[in-house]
């Protein structure tokens, strides 16, 4: 395998691991999985990430399945959390869910030839799917200006504004998560000025 290869492949490994944190509260399976996942990923030699990293593992450690879990409910679900946490890129891009946003991210995903699955209720703009959209975009090796084009116009800004409202909230499992996405997010932009 090249090591183009071997870096999408670890790129698409970790779009869908972000993903797995923002799809549904966790039971033990899952909080397991991510114990065993967060234990086995090496440093990347970037301080950021392998910082935040150990700070996820430390906090993951120390919470249970079902604080995360009633964390996850409160951030995400409960409709009348002061800290309920927006998941859809046109909430930050556009000041409202449903905006232009979603519009022309369906355009781009037509383009690409990239749909969501008919069951999913979520709009295309929620984070999971357009973690899922990049990590299917990276599995594929579809081009660079592809997978640009989705990550700074759609996924970044909506991963920054759902990292910034997390951070307002109580201390918790996600508050060390928002850290890691953020240290993740800088290193893929660190990955896409290098391919330039």
């Amino acid at each position: 395998m090249s090591e183009d290869a071997q870096v999408n492949q670890v790129r698409a490994f970790l779009y869908h691991l972000f993903r797995s944190f923002f799809v549904s509260e966790p039971d033990e399976k899952l909080y397991a999985s991510w114990q065993k996942i967060l234990s086995s990923l090496p440093s990347v030699e970037f301080d950021p990430f392998d910082r935040a990293l150990e700070r996820l593992r430390e906090v993951l450690a120390r919470s249970s399945p079902q604080e995360i879990g009633e964390e996850f409910y409160r951030l995400f679900l409960d409709p009348f959390s002061e800290e309920r946490v927006t998941l859809e890129a046109s909430a930050y891009l556009d000041g409202k869910p449903f905006g232009p946003t979603l519009v022309r991210l369906r355009e781009f995903l037509k383009r690409t030839g990239l749909h969501k699955k008919e069951q999913v209720k979520e709009p295309e703009d929620h984070l999971v799917l357009l973690l899922d959209f990049m990590e299917t975009l990276v599995r594929d090796g579809k081009d660079l200006i592809s997978q640009r084009e989705l990550f700074y116009n759609y996924l970044r800004p909506c991963a920054l504004g759902v990292t910034k409202k997390i951070r307002q909230s109580e201390e918790g499992f996600y508050q060390a998560l928002a850290e890691f996405l953020e240290a993740f997010l800088t290193l893929e932009e660190r990955f896409f000025t290098e391919e330039v």
